[in-house]
Order: C-alpha cells, then structure tokens, then sequence
C-alpha cells in the first residue's frame, strides 16, 4: 500500500519528498523523553510538597499519609502521560506511513485513550475536558484509517488537523493551569516552613544556620522558577506541533508538495530549542532534602 503522505498528497501524481515527513516525526520523538518528565513531574511535586508539610507538623499523625494525600496527582500524572504520547504516537505514525510502514495497526492508540477514559476527572483534566480528549482521540484513530482509503482523501487532511489542534489545546491548558497550580502548591509548602525558621532565628549559632536556610530557599525557589518555565516550553512545542502539522494540511490542500520538506526543517529548528530548555528543567541536579 502506498504511504499515508504520498496518497494525501494527491495519489502520489506529483514529485513529493517524503523525507520531509519523516524528519518532521523523527523530531517528535525527540520530545518523548521530555515531555514524559513534565508529565512525571505532576506527582514528583505533590510529593516534595508532603514532605514539606510533614516535616513543618512535627508530629507524623498530624499529616494524612503520602500514598493517600498524592494520590489524585499520580493519576493525574498517569493521565497526562497517555495523552501525551497520543499526540507523538499520532505522529510517529505519519513518518512510519511516509515511510512506507502501513502495518494496518491504531498504533495503540486506543489502549491510550482507554487508560486516559478510565482515570477519568483528574487533577490535570476534568470531567468535560477528559470526554473532549477521548473524542478528539478516538477521531484521530478514524483519521489514521480514513487515509487509507483513497475515497476518504478529500475529508482527511482538515478533519485530521481540527481534531489534533483540539486535543493539544486541552493539553496545554492542563499544563498551564494544573501543574502550574500544583507548583505553586509545593513552593508554598516550602516557603512556610523555610521563612519560619529563617524569621525565628537567634542570635548566634541559629543565624549562621539561617544564612544557610536562605541560600536553600533561593536555590529551591529558583528550581520551582525553572519547572514553571518548562511549562511554557512544552507550550511552544505543543505550539510546534500543532502549527507544523497545519501547515502540512495547507500544502496538502494548495497542492504545493513542494513545500513539505521545507515546512518539515523549520518545525525542527524550532522545536529544538523547546525540547532543550524541557531537558535542562528535568535534568539530574543537586536537591534539597526535607530530611
């Protein structure tokens, strides 16, 4: 059968360099790594706030256990993780179809969806945003089989585009509101237990220890500070996504295959830089213990 690009591309009738798709999907996979750490992160945060309020509570009763307080957040976290690699399964598909790889398979994207319907409300989606993302999700999986039929070509490009534009906004507004939120959570946590003992302290020897505790506040707030940047660049390279998968809708329906491998170089130029700042956020580093 031949490939999902070449057949969208007007029945393979013009000269189509179908490099260009498969650079634009290896580049995705680039950000899988990535975009699995933000996604990770959600619990991480909910965890280092617990200990935070633990060790402020003195006394291990006063504080509801961490498997039971984190709880809501390692779903949501479970949840954020399928629907991202919904969106970098949907276009690995494109470059395995662009490159002649039509296995006649979802892709596994519907056990994603599946896992993403079955946590339900969460704290990353609510109830209308979860529907809205197994809509979106299982129309992509139509999508994906649509293309292969040359009858279906006319309707697949848009229908495509419109349903992935979708379910990226409903990421990014999760990204942007919930796990931002929960950041906020976890620097509140530490901000109440390090300024109390920055602001009690004696003269002496608590001082000298409270000199100390600043520099872990500054070091830990900036941490936080690079977490909440690595949101807007999961943003940018949703946003990356998103544009680049349009503008390959816009060739597709202009008939200028032409443009493909040019538009396939420019999203992987951008979407580098996002992918670095991601990695820098996430990377091994030197931590404060509440220990």
């Amino acid at each position: 059968m031949s490939s999902l690009l070449c057949f969208a591309l007007l029945g393979c009738r013009q000269s189509i360099d179908l490099s260009g798709i498969q650079k634009l999907a290896a580049a995705t996979a680039a950000a899988e790594p990535s975009f699995g750490a933000i996604a990770d992160d959600f619990y991480s945060s909910c965890t280092r706030e617990w200990q935070w309020d633990y060790v402020e509570a003195l006394h291990p009763n006063k504080v509801r256990p961490m498997d039971q307080v984190c709880a809501p957040s390692l779903a949501a976290s479970k949840q954020w993780q399928a629907t991202n690699t919904i969106v970098l399964a949907y276009i690995r598909t494109l470059g395995e179809l662009a490159g002649g790889a039509d296995q006649n398979t979802d892709y596994g994207i519907p056990a994603l969806l599946d896992s993403v319907n079955k946590i339900g409300a969460s704290a990353m989606f609510n109830a209308d945003q979860t529907a809205a993302l197994g809509a979106a999700g299982t129309a992509l999986v139509t999508d994906i089989y649509n293309i292969r039929r040359r009858n279906e070509i006319a309707t697949y490009a848009p229908r495509a585009d419109a349903d992935l534009q979708h379910f990226i906004s409903l990421l990014e507004t999760g990204a942007r509101d919930n796990y931002n939120q929960q950041l906020l959570n976890e620097q509140s946590s530490f901000d109440q237990l390090y300024q109390t003992g920055i602001l009690v302290a004696r003269p002496g020897v608590e001082k000298m220890l409270a000199i100390h505790l600043q520099a872990d506040w500054r070091a830990y707030r900036q941490d936080i500070s690079d977490r909440q940047s690595a949101i807007t660049a999961y943003v940018a390279a949703l946003d990356d996504i998103s544009q680049a998968h349009s503008a390959l809708v816009q060739s597709i329906q202009s008939n200028s295959p032409s443009d493909v491998y040019k538009i396939a170089q420019a999203y992987v130029d951008d979407l580098a830089p996002e992918i670095r700042a991601l990695n820098a956020a996430f990377s091994p580093r030197s931590t404060i213990n509440a220990d």
